[in-house]
């Protein structure tokens, strides 16, 4: 709860003006917002902000005002958006920091460093999630093209995979052998006439079976894993000098920002992907 309820008021009226502004697209004005509502708030009252309990009030209203920007502005970063927005929302994303700077002069040190924090987190958040929507309709482009995916499957049947499984084994103490086979021979059957949807299905799968525990540690050495996994094969591609390399370097990038994008909904939600 926030220890001062006049403020609490105040700053959940200020919020809804933000969302308002940020989603109907008027993203300038949102230096303004800032300025208007931190600049003014009384020396007393950020006094008692600064504390504790203030500070932990102030850091979950951003991390749930922030959380309700993403998922407005990009509810599927599968989803086709235009290029224009997307070019609007990463301009956006570079002058959050300055703004929230700018308007936050007048405010104690332990205000600024919460909330600059949170922005911080938000703009990398944004950042990360145009890329990947940017990345998804690359490859939409690929699975789109027959040619395209038989190279792939050809060039991927000579990978030497018992090779790779080896290293894996080696490297990642605790893997056991069939869910490697298991999760390589599902891959593989992806490379046939699966859409870029049914792509997204199999990589839930793989963050629901391979994140064993909904913990920061246990999420880090699944992300590891699965880094050096594909990286593997990667390498095995490159040394063939393969016809498909870029597609499947593409590929690679998609997967690895899904994944990431799987494991810090994950966190946040407490819960695997359904």
């Amino acid at each position: 709860s926030c220890p001062d309820a006049a403020f609490a008021e105040s700053l959940h009226t200020h919020n809804n003006i933000l969302l308002r502004t940020i989603l109907s697209g008027d993203f300038l004005a949102v230096e303004d917002v800032w300025e208007e509502f931190w600049q003014h708030v009384p020396p007393a009252t950020l006094a008692i902000m600064e504390q504790p309990a203030g500070i932990a009030y102030i850091a979950g209203c951003d991390q749930f005002v922030y959380d309700f920007i993403t998922e407005s502005l990009l509810p599927d970063v599968f989803r086709s958006i235009s290029q224009t927005l997307t070019k609007q929302i990463r301009n956006f994303a570079k002058q959050l920091e300055s703004w929230l700077q700018g308007a936050l002069t007048t405010c104690p040190e332990p205000i600024v460093a919460c909330k600059l924090t949170a922005v911080t987190n938000f703009v990398q958040k944004l950042k990360r999630y145009t890329g990947l929507n940017h990345l998804a309709q690359a490859a939409r482009a690929v699975l789109a093209n027959p040619q395209h995916v038989a190279q792939m499957a050809t060039d991927y049947s000579r990978v030497d995979f018992s090779n790779i499984q080896d290293q894996i084994l080696w490297i990642c103490t605790g893997c056991e052998p069939a869910n490697v086979a298991k999760m390589e021979a599902r891959f593989r059957g992806m490379l046939g006439t699966s859409t870029l949807e049914q792509w997204a299905v199999w990589l839930q799968s793989v963050v629901r079976d391979g994140l064993t525990e909904v913990t920061r540690p246990a999420a880090q050495e699944f992300l590891l894993r699965w880094s050096f996994s594909s990286s593997l094969v990667i390498r095995d591609l490159t040394l063939r000098s393969a016809p498909s390399f870029g597609m499947f370097h593409l590929m690679r990038l998609l997967c690895d920002e899904y994944v990431y994008y799987l494991v810090e909904r994950t966190l946040a939600e407490g819960r695997c992907p359904q």
